[in-house]
């Protein structure tokens, strides 16, 4: 039905362009000749032929203005066909570009420190400070803070920079899947801290701000389930040529061994038979302005 409405349209514009053509081109001039032919005795300033040439010059006129407006058109056309497909071809160099240099990581290993420190003087601090959702600063508790060293394991490239927004710590409560949620902790800052690049391994510290009592209650809740633990992280990761991965990682870890020097389980593997996992949420081309890291900042 679409398509005989379209034919009907094309047809009809067809037919009105052929009516125009018949008219300007001969029925004008026609009806101009015939005028002059009945009153050529009466004295007039222009012949027919002079009108005949001043109405053959307005055709060219217009027809000159009408090629023009086409031309202008077709050209604004041709630059948008043109700036599309630099787009295009920019946004496959990216692709490639990425495809090439991004990284992508598991959570291998993580290292517990819960010392009696306080920490202060965030800006100064060369690792990824994040703090306790749950903390209220208007309670004027006791800032304490716990560091974590923690190991990734890169299945494509190297990062050479990473930004932790998010570190999420659960307790396993028992063998089902439901897991107690402990811990959740954001970044405190918007600064980026260096990785280091080990065989078959990239490493980085963090350092989280929360409470005494809630410190703790964590420690207390990790040695009550045999230091069985998930750890789920959302971070950027940033190559040497500036890629950057947007990914949140997840494992189930476990602590072999206790520490009796420390009193507390502190050193975590992925636990046997089961996967990290890793959730991928979009790549980014950024300049080495728009990267500062703390070291550099501060």
């Amino acid at each position: 039905m679409k398509f005989i409405k379209k034919m009907f349209v094309i047809i009809g514009a067809i037919i009105g362009v052929i009516l125009a053509s018949l008219f300007i081109f001969f029925y004008i001039p026609f009806t101009v000749n015939k005028l002059y032919m009945y009153n050529s005795e009466q004295k007039v300033l222009w012949e027919a032929k002079d009108v005949l040439l001043f109405y053959g010059a307005s055709l060219s006129a217009c027809g000159t203005v009408i090629l023009g407006v086409v031309a202008y058109k077709q050209n604004n056309r041709l630059n948008e066909v043109n700036i599309s497909l630099q787009k295009q071809f920019k946004q496959r160099e990216d692709d490639n570009f990425i495809a090439n240099y991004s990284c992508l990581v598991l959570l291998e290993a993580l290292k517990f420190t819960f010392s009696s420190n306080i920490p202060c003087n965030y800006e100064y601090h060369y690792e990824q400070m994040l703090q306790d959702n749950s903390y209220n600063e208007e309670l004027e508790k006791t800032v304490m803070g716990f560091e974590c060293s923690i190991d990734l394991k890169p299945i494509k490239g190297y990062p050479a920079l990473i930004y932790v927004k998010d570190f999420d710590l659960f307790e396993r409560a028992d063998d089902t899947i439901k897991m107690g949620a402990c811990l959740f902790a954001s970044n405190i800052d918007d600064y980026y801290s260096r990785v280091a690049i080990k065989k078959e391994k990239a490493s980085f510290n963090i350092t989280v701000l929360i409470d005494a009592n809630r410190r703790k209650e964590i420690k207390e809740s990790i040695d009550k389930y045999d230091g069985r633990i998930m750890v789920e992280m959302k971070f950027d990761l940033v190559t040497d040529n500036y890629v950057v991965t947007k990914c949140k990682c997840r494992a189930e870890l476990i602590c072999s061994d206790y520490n009796f020097t420390k009193e507390m389980y502190d050193t975590y593997k992925v636990l046997e038979g089961t996967q990290p996992i890793c959730f991928w949420y979009g790549h980014e081309i950024l300049s080495e302005e728009k990267i500062k890291t703390k070291a550099e900042e501060f």
